[in-house]
């Protein structure tokens, strides 16, 4: 199969180019602040094992961590010009063995851009335009740095309402930061423990130095060392110590499509001298040509026929639901559940308990689990298949508020489909979608945990297999499937179980009332892989 199945940003590109963000990320290009991954030559040597190598995102690959994990932990792979990747990779070769190799590195984000000079470099004028396209750029502070659950449901409701009354000048000093000497009398006036002073103190400090111009100078120690404080000369007290979050920072640095940074002079203890080098610190935006050729290839073969069958569904639905998710395909997950309410007789389905022990109501954790699909999936997966699978995702545990009600959770599924049933219903959604959507979310997802819970076991993977076959010729209309797609089926609905478990684990976020975001107790954490990407989390599960 040939066809190639674009992703959002290639679907949305127009609209993509005339927004704020956009334009703030140009003005950082423009003015030398960044470059673009695309515009760059970059290679990396090493000593090779005599088999394909590709860019690992926890940088475990032959083991070889030399240069290439800091004190701080953070994979992150160095790459330069040719000559020099070739001379590191024979000097790395005359200490390990092996063989030469020099790899090209690229990004498979079109956006990807690495920080290229100091911002207290360019002319006055254009450092303002730096810093405000910076401000642009910069999350709220709880999105970028979310706050951890701990406590029982009372003191988790209490602390949450707490939070939510309070402003960021409960954080501040006169200089507009919170420094470390100061902590202390800010937990006093704000009747919050240490540890949340330091948490919401530290990422109004980080936002605040951004905004000031502190780029660099913030990312050469989030790389290069495990510090979260540095120091800073006021006018008046001379230099003290300011927390700050290396949470937020990352976050700044994903939402700005800034992948790494080329530092100048950097001392290579194997070439014994100093040499330019541009330091990746997301590995899950850039890799080989070769295996990002191989991932494109492999994702369109495998989502191929249900990427054009969905796409076609959807274009003729009259739904304003699916209309919305099908017209932007970065909607948010509020705005989702938003739509969702307005369905008469859901929105005090929505608001009802959906039975965690944090007390989250369905609209919390249906946020929530959308929330991990945006920021694991939708960026990798063919266009067409958003709305579908979004659909899925809101409607995933649409009766367990129900179930939960009458004290019967173990048989939710029921509640879920019949639900949903209703809801889809309401909403105008067509027949084809609708059945598709239900099959998903009810045995779909049922043979999907049993195979999990199995470990992968050669049985379970036949169950779920047979059951993709079967739904995936009844919503493509057709006698006969090939493997690729079945295989295509399976893993949608893999997607859906795996963003649903992820709501229960530290790397999901919920917004909780007051707009008060929460890091997630990691009640299944252990079912997740471990270390990966600079940010520590990815909603892969453990291989079955």
């Amino acid at each position: 199969m040939n066809e190639r199945y674009p992703s959002r940003r290639e679907a949305m590109a127009d609209t993509i180019e005339q927004g704020e963000k956009y334009k703030a990320m140009q003005t950082l290009l423009e003015l030398g602040v960044c470059k673009k991954v695309s515009d760059l030559e970059l290679y990396h040597g090493r000593a090779g094992r005599g088999e394909a190598w590709r860019v690992d995102p926890s940088y475990d690959n032959a083991g070889n961590n030399t240069g290439n994990r800091n004190v701080n932990k953070i994979p992150a792979l160095n790459t330069g010009e040719y000559n020099i990747a070739r001379e590191f990779s024979e000097a790395r070769v005359s200490v390990e063995g092996g063989t030469p190799e020099v790899h090209r590195i690229i990004s498979n984000d079109p956006d990807a851009m690495v920080i290229a000079s100091d911002i207290f470099e360019l002319s006055k004028r254009d450092r303002e335009k730096a810093l405000g396209a910076i401000s642009v750029l910069c999350p709220n502070v709880m999105d970028g740095a979310p706050i951890t659950i701990s406590g029982g449901r009372k003191e988790f409701r209490e602390r949450t309402g707490l939070i939510g009354r309070l402003s960021p000048r409960s954080f501040k000093n006169k200089y507009g930061l919170m420094f470390e000497d100061e902590v202390s009398s800010i937990e006093r006036e704000t009747g919050l423990e240490r540890d949340l002073v330091v948490h919401i103190g530290s990422a109004i400090n980080t936002q605040k130095l951004l905004r000031n111009g502190g780029l660099v100078a913030l990312c050469g120690t989030f790389v290069n060392s495990s510090d979260t404080m540095v120091s800073v000369e006021t006018e008046h007290d001379g230099i003290k110590d300011l927390p700050f979050s290396r949470e937020y920072l990352s976050s700044w640095l994903r939402s700005s499509h800034i992948v790494g940074i080329i530092s100048h002079g950097d001392q290579s203890a194997t070439l014994g001298r100093n040499i330019d080098v541009c330091r990746f610190f997301d590995l899950t935006k850039v890799n080989t040509p070769e295996a990002i050729k191989d991932k494109e290839r492999s994702r369109n073969q495998v989502f191929g026929k249900i990427a054009t069958a969905m796409g076609e569904r959807s274009q003729r639905t009259e739904s304003e639901l699916l209309q919305a998710l099908k017209s932007n395909l970065y909607i948010k997950p509020q705005e989702i559940v938003r739509i969702a309410r307005r369905t008469p007789g859901f929105d005090e389905v929505f608001e009802a308990d959906a039975g965690n022990w944090e007390g989250f109501k369905l609209a919390e954790h249906t946020e929530t689990v959308l929330r991990v699909f945006d920021d694991n999936y939708a960026d990798y997966i063919p266009a067409s298949t958003l709305p579908v699978i979004r659909l899925a995702l809101l409607v995933h545990d649409i009766g367990k508020p129900e179930a939960v009600r009458r004290g019967d959770k173990k048989n939710q599924k029921q509640y879920n489909v019949a639900y949903a049933k209703k809801f889809m219903q309401l909403n105008n959604i067509d027949g084809a979608t609708s059945e598709l959507v239900l099959s998903m979310i009810g045995e779909g997802m049922s043979f999907t945990s049993e195979m999990i819970a199995n470990r992968g076991s050669i049985v379970s993977k036949w169950r779920l297999m047979n059951y993709c076959e079967r739904i995936a010729k009844k919503y493509l209309d057709t006698d006969q499937v090939d493997r690729e797609t079945i295989v295509g089926f399976r893993n949608i609905l893999e997607i859906l179980q795996t963003c649903d478990s992820a709501a229960y684990t530290t790397m999901a976020i919920t917004r909780a009332q007051n707009n008060v975001r929460y890091r997630n107790y990691g009640s299944f954490d252990s079912s997740f892989e471990g270390y990966t990407g600079f940010t520590g989390r990815r909603a892969r599960l453990k291989k079955h």
